[in-house]
């Protein structure tokens, strides 16, 4: 299964709500605390770091691709995440290399 979302943010719910765990599972198996779930859940807290949702996403066996602000979560085992992580990852990698190129022949 794979879910686009406009933030970070969103994206870590649909991750809490598709894992459909409760808050103290949830904190078991993140080693986060609970109250950071429920301020999420409440909107409290909406910037929640890069690092924080890798962790949240890894530890529920999802994956999560930001593409230019546009959030992707996929179960890991979709074949279709694979697929579209390397075409991400081939794009960022062609930029990379285009950039490194015009520094080049700039010199």
């Amino acid at each position: 299964m794979t879910k686009t979302y406009n933030s970070r943010s969103e994206a870590v719910l649909g991750m809490i709500n598709m894992s459909k765990l409760n808050k103290t599972d949830l904190s078991k198996k993140t080693g986060l605390n609970r109250s950071n779930f429920y301020r999420w859940e409440n909107g409290t807290i909406t910037n929640i770091s890069d690092s924080t949702a890798q962790l949240i996403a890894g530890k529920l066996g999802f994956q999560l691709i930001n593409d230019d602000g546009v959030f992707t979560v996929s179960d890991k085992t979709d074949i279709n995440y694979t697929i579209q992580a390397q075409a991400i990852t081939i794009g960022l990698l062609q930029d990379k290399i285009a950039a490194l190129e015009k520094e080049l022949m700039d010199k």
